[in-house]
């Protein structure tokens, strides 16, 4: 279909399933196909489980549909071999399923010289909002590992990550909102992009970067 965009399709069938997740997915699916390349290759950690579209989201499906619009690839891997084995019967023959440990599968990777990345999307552990340093590390391992096969441009995507607020009362009914920065899944790798100056160019219940 090239020439044509896959964002109709996203919006007619996906759009109104995916709650939180909708403006950042589409915003994904924006920035790929400003790349213009026809082919794409996406890599993912922690494959669609359950069928929910509204709690999951359901990646590794949208990632499959987006690849076969267009022509690609998709790469995902999970620790659960019973996730990886109903995946099987849900995508095409474009997606690679591998299980496994995701930071050591990243790893694997590095030996595909021809291997070019257009997007990472992390989301391979499971987050408990009240103590996300687990995932957060977890997804801070994973981008080190890969770190050497992604060049500049490659859109680097994290689920189940929002900016951190509160609301302070200050002399009895005053309100201010004090912002603690990106917490969730992501928090450690929204850091890291920081400090190297690269601001998110995807903001909401997931985050994402562009290498530089």
């Amino acid at each position: 279909m090239a020439g044509r965009s896959f964002l109709p399709v996203f919006d007619a069938e996906y759009a109104d399933k995916l709650g939180l997740r909708s403006e950042t997915l589409r915003k994904a699916f924006e920035i790929l196909e400003a790349m213009d390349k026809g082919r794409y290759s996406i890599v993912e950690t922690g494959c669609a489980r359950k069928d929910d579209w509204y709690g999951d989201g359901q990646s590794t499906l949208l990632f499959d549909r987006f690849v076969n619009h267009w022509d690609g690839a998709v790469r995902t891997v999970d620790i659960d071999p019973l996730a990886c084995e109903r995946l099987r019967a849900r995508v095409s023959g474009k997606v690679t399923i591998s299980c496994g440990d995701s930071v050591a599968y990243l790893r694997s990777l590095l030996g595909n010289e021809e291997l070019h990345v257009d997007l990472l999307y992390l989301d391979s552990y499971d987050l408990d909002w009240r103590n996300p340093h687990p995932a957060a590390l977890h997804h801070l391992h994973e981008l080190c590992a890969v770190m050497p096969l992604l060049a500049g441009g490659t859109l680097v995507m994290v689920d189940d990550t929002a900016r951190n607020q509160a609301f302070i009362t200050l002399k009895g009914r005053e309100m201010v909102v004090h912002d603690f920065g990106v917490a969730g899944k992501g928090g450690y790798v929204a850091e890291f992009f920081a400090k190297i100056g690269c601001a998110p160019v995807i903001e909401g219940y997931q985050h994402g970067w562009i290498m530089p």
